[in-house]
């Protein structure tokens, strides 16, 4: 892997986990406001609006429990990543292709580092199943695309 490759891979790696970072604080803050909203004085007179209000905040703050869990579960399954050098498709490869770079390990949404974009996936999407184990200068087709394989890193 050249040098530079190298450096950038480390830069995608940093870029996803810093941004991981930030999606579960923002949850937790999220989580926290929530909690604040909930909670209500009932020695106060309330109407049922009030308890109405009160219930649409614990169900939003179980999900936003939810996906904070899933977050954090990310996270750390991307701390665990091996990403050293690749020379096929498998978990922790950089693979540029003719059309998108993506990321194998963790689904993301598209982001850029550097000017380029790239997108995380997961092993548990379709497409790495048709990728999977391909070598540069090999093509995959996926929802009637062709994606021609430049590199592996």
């Amino acid at each position: 892997m050249k040098n530079t490759e190298k450096m950038s891979k480390e830069l995608i790696i940093k870029t996803l986990i810093r941004t991981q970072n930030q999606v579960i604080v923002d949850l937790k803050e999220r989580i926290s406001v929530g909690k604040f909203a909930s909670d209500i004085d009932e020695d106060n007179t309330l109407d049922p609006e009030d308890y109405s209000h009160q219930n649409e905040s614990v169900e939003m703050n179980q999900l936003l429990t939810v996906q904070l869990e899933k977050a954090e579960n990310d996270l750390a399954k991307l701390q665990a990543i091996d990403f050293s050098p690749k020379s096929k498709i498998e978990i922790g490869a950089l693979v540029k292709t003719n059309q998108f770079s993506f990321v194998i390990g963790i689904a993301t949404f598209p982001f850029n580092v550097d000017g380029n974009q790239y997108v995380g996936i997961s092993v548990d999407a379709p497409i790495y199943s048709i990728m999977k184990d391909k070598i540069e200068g090999e093509t995959f087709s996926f929802v009637n695309n062709i994606y021609q394989i430049v590199s592996i890193n």
